[in-house]
């Protein structure tokens, strides 16, 4: 979850700081709402970061278990989303699809592994 973390904050700092960019990118357009609403996006997109950093560290298995199945269905609806979003079919749409699809594999991957006795190191 610490790799989601801080792809997440830096995917919320360029639609933050740079949503033009983004939104060719993606093949969106460039009116005010749309600039906008990347922005928004880009808020929301920070503050789950600070969450997603903290979820995996000193929790049970139930929680961690919990967030992890949450994440896995945010991740797949994600990339679904991006995929087939109105507006032009970019690569930089299918690289996105794809990073979010892996990440949501990742997930799936990771979620056995903590019930079994796996602990992050604590200092």
């Amino acid at each position: 979850m610490a790799l989601d973390a801080v792809g997440t904050f830096v995917a919320g700092a360029l639609l933050l700081v740079m949503p033009e960019t983004v939104n060719t990118f993606y093949g969106f357009g460039q009116t005010e709402i749309e600039l906008w609403f990347t922005r928004f996006i880009g808020l929301l997109s920070v503050a789950l970061s600070v969450l997603l950093s903290t979820t995996s560290r000193n929790v049970e298995d139930k929680p961690f278990q919990r967030a992890t199945l949450a994440l896995i269905g945010i991740n797949a609806v994600v990339a679904m989303s991006i995929y087939g979003a109105p507006g032009v079919h970019t690569t930089g749409r299918d690289i996105s699809t794809g990073i979010f699809g892996f990440v949501a594999f990742l997930f799936l991957i990771t979620l056995p592994i903590k019930p079994i006795g796996y602990k992050e190191a604590t200092k």
